[in-house]
């Protein structure tokens, strides 16, 4: 499906409206876990800790911290998104 801005502008405010479980895909099917203005502020404090620390250099230690970092995004969006229990 074509991506529309307007449908999607409308889905999101229904979802922030509700306060609940988030949908899984924009109305165009893409994953709303990959759209920053989907994020809740949590997923956003998350990627800017992300940028932070890739911002400190480069090292395994660094890599590996953003990778922790990443993984904790992606727990986060299946906890918003309804997924486990």
């Amino acid at each position: 499906m074509p991506w529309n801005e307007a449908e999607n502008r409308v889905a999101l405010e229904a979802w922030k409206a509700s306060g609940g479980v988030r949908t899984k895909n924009r109305p165009d099917g893409w994953p709303t876990r990959r759209s920053v203005e989907w994020w809740t502020p949590a997923e956003a404090a998350i990627s800017a800790a992300m940028n932070a620390v890739e911002d400190a250099g480069a090292s395994v230690y660094l890599t590996k911290a953003v990778t922790l970092l990443g993984d904790a995004r992606e727990a986060l969006a299946d906890h918003v998104e309804g997924n486990g229990g």
